[in-house]
């Protein structure tokens, strides 16, 4: 078996959520990524495949100049 890791954003609910459940249950690692770490850890359960990280992907980064607008 391959050693895939997901990396997926907003895993706190809806697809993202829905994604990093599969691709656990098929015994890939995922890192899920979500503004409030605390509901992505309780929405998506535990697992020693699971790596929850802070992301705000509406943040914009301080240190550009001038800064990236999206």
């Amino acid at each position: 078996m391959t050693n895939n890791v997901w990396f997926i954003t907003g895993a706190g609910r809806g697809m993202g959520l829905d994604i990093a459940k599969a691709a656990l249950a098929a015994g890939h690692k995922v890192v899920a990524t979500g503004r409030n770490t605390d509901k992505v850890a309780q929405a998506a359960g535990e697992s020693a495949n699971l790596l929850v990280v802070k992301l705000d992907v509406t943040t914009i980064l301080p240190t550009l100049n001038p800064p990236l607008r999206l």
